[in-house]
């Protein structure tokens, strides 16, 4: 059987004002943005924002304001939260071969311990020996 394609074309993204329009008209009540922002200051001052700001190439936004301090304050932590991730990973990553050479270690000084039980055991037997005599 030969599957056909059931849909024609795929629905166009909505352009930069009608996502807009889509965010204003969104109570702030809404779970998302709840979830998202940890206080209802934010989601204000995101909103308003929104439409202060024009398109340039890029993507970058001119006459745009500095992002608040509260904003600013989260990017830092993420910032910080995400290189210390990285860190862990990079660290995490490299424990195997240590935890192998400690391994390896262990088990060579092991062996020493044993060889000198060993190099004892026969001292104190020929201390033994040439006291019987």
């Amino acid at each position: 059987m030969v599957k056909k394609d059931t849909f024609k074309d795929k629905p166009k993204p909505p352009n930069r004002e009608q996502i807009i329009a889509d965010l204003a008209s969104v109570p702030e009540s809404d779970v998302v943005f709840l979830q998202q922002f940890s206080d209802s200051s934010s989601l204000h001052h995101s909103k308003e924002d929104t439409s202060d700001h024009s398109d340039t190439s890029h993507g970058q936004n001119t006459g745009q304001s500095e992002p608040l301090v509260t904003d600013r304050v989260k990017i830092n932590q993420t910032y910080e939260q995400v290189t210390k991730l990285i860190q862990l990973h990079t660290d995490l990553a490299s424990e195997p071969k240590k935890l192998e050479e400690k391994y390896d270690h262990l088990e060579k000084l092991g062996q020493e311990v044993a060889d000198s039980i060993s190099e004892l055991r026969s001292a104190a037997e020929s201390i033994v020996k040439r006291t019987k005599k």
